[in-house]
């Protein structure tokens, strides 16, 4: 264990509810604002400059991507 009692496994990992649990709200919130900001990049790149003549359809699976490349690596 480190100096925070939680296991080294768990201090590392750099998600949301982990960075509050041992940082608190102020630092979990900036990474759930770059969460949420990394998808809307995704979503505005795929929809109006990389796939254009797809519109909405594109931003879907842009999201979906975002979305699943984030819980599983």
């Amino acid at each position: 264990k480190v100096w925070t009692g939680c296991t080294r496994n768990r201090l590392w990992q750099s998600g949301m509810a982990n960075v509050t649990a041992q940082f608190g709200v102020k630092y979990g919130a900036i990474v759930l604002a770059g969460d949420i900001g990394k998808t809307i990049a995704a979503c505005l790149l795929c929809r109006f400059v990389l796939f254009p003549q797809h519109g909405a359809l594109a931003c879907i699976y842009a999201g979906l991507g975002a979305s699943l490349g984030h819980n599983w690596p």
